[in-house]
């Protein structure tokens, strides 16, 4: 299997292409910059891992931060949502239909165009992902994470580094968990 190929938005494949886009007139700064760098950050790690990286998927969540860093005046095609899921397209049709199922996304037609359709997120899906972004920044702000040495250092300072992100992204996948469970019972 060979490494999935991120396209965002009609962007090339670079890590920070994302970056480059706008906050919409709906996405504060600060979340829009860090939905962004999280979405790069789990691109760069695709990169890395190679065809490993079949082993660390989520793509209703990067179908999630593509559409939120994505602006909100210019519609994503499903074709584009679909190549932002790193998996086959097939796979990211049905991820879509599950998130359009649960409310996190609304699927339309081109209006110029009704062969072509578009994808974006519906209002729970915007609320559901800025929460788990206030609740990453939140975390981040009252655990303390260990900040990154400027220059490396010991094995053992990188390894505390490394462990306290891994423990924050934990914590910020655990309150998005409940976040959604608590949605779906309302």
């Amino acid at each position: 299997m060979g490494k999935p190929v991120f396209l965002s938005n009609g962007d090339d494949a670079q890590p920070d292409a994302a970056r480059h886009l706008e906050p919409g007139p709906h996405r504060p700064k600060a979340l829009f910059d860090l939905a962004s760098d999280v979405l790069n950050a789990r691109r760069r790690r695709i990169t890395i891992f190679g065809e490993d990286a079949c082993l660390l998927g989520e793509p209703a969540w990067d179908i999630l931060l593509d559409l939120y860093v994505h602006p909100a005046t210019k519609p994503v095609s499903i074709s584009s949502a679909c190549i932002a899921s790193g998996v086959p397209g097939t796979t990211a049709l049905r991820w879509i239909d599950h998130l359009r199922r649960r409310g996190l996304v609304r699927r339309f037609a081109d209006p110029t165009d009704k062969r072509r359709n578009f994808v974006a997120l519906a209002p729970r899906g915007q609320l559901l992902v800025e929460e788990w972004l206030h609740a990453r920044i939140a975390i981040a702000q009252t655990k303390g994470v260990t900040p990154q040495p400027a220059q490396p250092m010991d094995e053992v300072e990188w390894l505390r580094f490394y462990r306290s992100l891994n423990e924050m992204q934990m914590g910020v996948v655990r309150s998005f968990l409940h976040l959604l469970g608590s949605q779906s019972v309302k």
